[in-house]
């Protein structure tokens, strides 16, 4: 059967990458090739395979046991320095890969592998020779923001753990200017509309509770808004009304179905306002 790295970009996926290539000699293709879904388990590996995009079909030929795969992790701010990509799309994409390795726990020929694995059970896992494997390449674990955000993913990734996750305003879009991040401030006057949106990551699925803390303006009065969960298909909806500034918290519960699913948020109002500011500061999804 093939061999198959999977892993997000960073000094322990090129560690694996290059020390198995070394060892086994085999080429690479790229997992687009249709030839990979063919192989067959239990005949001598002919290529060396490596993604940061798990397919639904490539995780299908890993349960079936058609493939050998080693899951790489390398710590979130390595991730983040090997990808070209501001911190909010460089978050859906780290985020994306370690939920899809989270949903290989438990399938036939599939090991883990991190900073501290050692080459020889790397290589005994793909049925290779114990021979010299390359030094691992120092990183960085300086941003310590990013690796709390991605905490809940990693926990899902390496042990299918459940945890809060919460993602602050800056991972959010403007509905106003579609693409650009939300500002601080939301401004209610006009027509009924999306105001905030994103910010397409996903969650461990299950049954969980939406809450967006919101700062709400003495000049919003009587401001009808709705907020929704979207992950491919509605998750679910609640409706509210502004009466008083301060702070509040809008809760929904929901149901993630998988999570592969790039989860968006909407905030609405759903009635014109000729005046009025709010604010988003940040939204929590907690397993309940």
């Amino acid at each position: 059967m093939d061999l198959l790295i999977v892993g997000n970009l960073g000094p322990v996926f090129e560690w694996v990458r290059d020390g198995i290539r070394a060892a086994s000699g085999l080429p690479r293709v790229a997992v687009s090739d249709p030839g990979l879904l063919a192989a067959e388990a239990g005949t001598p590996a002919e290529r060396l395979c490596w993604t940061n995009h798990l397919t639904p079909a490539l995780a299908d030929a890993v349960h079936q046991g058609r493939l050998r795969v080693i899951a790489t992790f390398d710590l979130p701010a390595d991730a983040l320095a090997a990808v070209d990509l501001t911190p909010p799309l460089a978050m859906r994409r780290i985020a994306a890969t370690l939920y899809a390795q989270g949903d290989l726990l438990g399938a036939p020929h599939v090991m883990q592998a991190d900073q501290e694995s050692d080459p020889a059970m790397l290589l005994a896992h793909c049925g290779l020779a114990e021979t010299g494997f390359p030094p691992l390449r120092n990183g960085t674990n300086s941003n310590s923001e990013f690796a709390e955000l991605l905490a809940p993913a990693y926990a899902y990734a390496r042990h299918r753990h459940r945890l809060p996750q919460i993602w602050p305003r800056s991972l959010l879009l403007d509905g106003d200017h579609p693409d650009q991040p939300l500002p601080r401030v939301i401004n209610l006057t006009g027509p009924a509309r999306t105001l905030a949106y994103g910010p397409y990551i996903g969650f461990p699925p299950g049954p969980a509770r939406l809450s967006a803390v919101l700062a709400v303006a003495p000049s919003c009065r009587h401001a009808e808004m709705a907020i929704e969960l979207h992950g491919g298909a509605p998750l679910g909806r609640g409706q509210f009304t502004l009466t008083a500034p301060g702070i509040f918290a809008a809760e929904i519960d929901v149901t993630i179905p998988s999570a592969r699913a790039a989860l968006e948020i909407r905030l609405k109002s759903t009635r014109g306002a000729i005046e009025g500011e709010i604010g988003i500061d940040h939204v929590t999804l907690t397993p309940v």
